[in-house]
């Protein structure tokens, strides 16, 4: 069997990118996450999600911005393996009616 278990910086980056499919702050996605230490938190997570580009800056022209959020990019494959899939079907056809109300699970188009 080649798959092995995931540990908990994979379910973290998983974490991270259905908690950003809306701009998120640092510090936001440190207390999603419930990680305190700012600096560990850049280089274990956001630096290298943003190299492999599945996560975006909203303010790419001026990283260390006060002002600067993380978004999901678009093309990011978001895992769903923990989710109930009559759970995700529901929200999807709630996603396709109300553009503005995405579930961080949602399978519609713009998420996959």
């Amino acid at each position: 069997n080649t798959t092995r278990k995931p540990n908990k910086q994979d379910l973290r980056k998983e974490e991270i990118l259905k908690f950003c499919i809306e701009p998120k702050s640092l510090f936001d996605i440190m207390q999603h996450v419930n990680l305190k230490a700012r600096k560990n938190v850049m280089n274990v997570y956001i630096n290298p999600m943003l190299a492999a580009g599945v996560l975006k800056m909203t303010e790419p022209d001026n990283p260390t911005s006060r002002n600067q959020m993380y978004v999901t990019a678009e093309d990011a494959p978001v895992s769903l393996r923990s989710c109930d899939m009559r759970e995700i079907k529901k929200e999807a056809t709630s996603c396709r009616s109300q553009n503005d109300t995405h579930h961080a699970m949602c399978v519609c188009p713009r998420h996959l």
